[in-house]
């Protein structure tokens, strides 16, 4: 069987590692698997980079180059901005009027050579399945999909809910998804859009599943359900719950002292973990209930020397909170990533929204209690009161009570972390993650 796998990025979020995970795992099994990406984060990735400005049209490839020419001759501090707006209008005018009308982008002819790319990279075979992840992100037509499950089975995992609104990835407590957005209340969540186009996005959408034979899938029943309540359902050939899994081999105890010492961390402080994608500027996370519940805990125990690490953000660290806070860049190595889960006393884990954050796998199989809010699929993960602890969302003070509660009781924090390692090895190994997606492919 020869797979194809699809995502906007090589390596970076949730959804790459996920779709990595599973690239292993096919591959260990004797499948074939192969990735193709929109964007490539390290040179040496294996796979087949959609690359624009090769692939695109003559049109685009000429106007990039253009584009390009232009940002050489413009101070360094303005090309950040200038990437970001007229850019795009130098170089594809028609493509920024559609943007500035509020309308997604799905002007990317490189997504229609996908399958020409797989032949000439599998010696003229096409895939038997293709499997998408992430479908937003500047890089795919979705009105291809219709085309390519005409010749080929296809397969969508939702790793968050752009595929069933009018523009954003996560809806948080707007409900206009159910009847077809329009009035957005936040266009400006990502992807942002800069006019309420939401009412026609959400048609047009629409329109491509009604003529797509598409399979989809999400790994949390919360995700599942809403999507199977949403507009977009329709004609859905068939809905899969598949938890994620992570790497039980990478992802697991070790000695807390050791892992501090190969890290470069100090011995004797509690140390809290958090980790996003851009950090504290991630908006779907509540970076902020983390920051004043460990200053609530620090006010009330001045004596205890808290550290708090941020992965996933680049900048000095903070001295301004009561107690430091240090950030680190880990791009994703997932064993760097298991070092810091391995040397923390606790991951605290706050969202506005969230699907089934791969984090808090990963830091339960290392043996190490996580209090998170209780957030979309994050209750599916955690038993409170056993292998961790939920709050209600923004919940400071709950938070700092149950971050005190295990900071002060060393045996409840390691029967908890013990129950939560059992609990990863039990239902959250990636091979059963990759056997259940191995299992539906195969029954199709």
């Amino acid at each position: 069987m020869r797979v194809l796998q699809v995502s906007t990025h090589d390596h970076f979020g949730g959804a790459e590692a996920i779709m990595q995970s599973l690239q292993r795992g096919y591959r260990d099994l004797g499948f074939s698997s192969t990735i193709a990406f929109g964007e490539k984060h390290h040179p040496e990735s294996l796979g087949i980079f959609l690359d624009r400005e090769q692939y695109g049209s003559w049109g685009m490839r000429k106007g990039i180059a253009f584009s390009n020419f232009v940002r050489r001759q413009i101070p360094p501090a303005w090309k950040p901005l200038y990437k970001r707006t007229l850019g795009i209008g130098f170089s594809q005018p028609l493509r920024m009027m559609k943007r500035m009308a509020g309308l997604e982008d799905f002007d990317h002819p490189v997504s229609h050579q996908l399958l020409e790319l797989y032949r000439n990279a599998l010696g003229g075979f096409n895939p038997d399945l293709i499997h998408f992840h992430t479908l937003h992100g500047d890089f795919f037509d979705l009105r291809q999909l219709p085309i390519l499950s005409q010749q080929i089975p296809v397969f969508v995992t939702l790793h968050d809910e752009w595929m069933m609104t009018g523009h954003c990835g996560y809806t948080l407590e707007c409900e206009r998804w159910r009847s077809g957005c329009g009035y957005c209340p936040a266009l400006d969540s990502y992807p942002a859009i800069a006019r309420d186009a939401t009412a026609w996005n959400f048609r047009r959408k629409q329109a491509i599943y009604r003529k797509t034979k598409m399979r989809v899938a999400a790994p949390s029943q919360w995700l599942l359900e809403r999507f199977r309540r949403s507009p977009m359902s329709e004609g859905v050939l068939d809905l899969k719950h598949i938890p994620n899994g992570v790497d039980l081999s990478i992802f697991r105890p070790q000695e807390k002292q050791k892992a501090r010492e190969e890290l470069g961390l100090p011995l004797e402080e509690r140390i809290f973990l958090f980790a996003a994608r851009g950090g504290r500027s991630n908006r779907y996370k509540d970076f902020q209930t983390i920051e004043e519940s460990l200053k609530r805990v620090k006010q009330r125990h001045p004596q205890e020397r808290i550290l708090l690490i941020v992965l996933g953000e680049r900048s000095e660290s903070l001295m301004s909170l009561g107690f430091p806070v240090r950030f680190e860049e880990v791009n994703r190595d997932p064993c760097r990533m298991a070092l810091f889960y391995q040397a923390s006393d606790l991951y605290l884990h706050a969202a506005n929204a969230e699907n089934y954050p791969t984090v808090i796998l990963e830091s339960m199989a290392c043996g190490t209690p996580v209090v998170a809010t209780a957030t979309g699929g994050i209750p599916e993960q955690i038993e409170s009161g056993g292998d961790g602890f939920l709050v209600l969302k923004g919940d400071v003070e709950g938070m700092a009570e149950r971050i005190e509660q295990l900071m002060l009781d060393p045996r409840l924090l390691r029967e908890m972390g013990e129950r939560a390692l059992a609990r990863a090895v039990k239902h959250f190994d990636q091979r059963g993650m990759v056997r259940g997606y191995l299992d539906w492919y195969q029954s199709i």
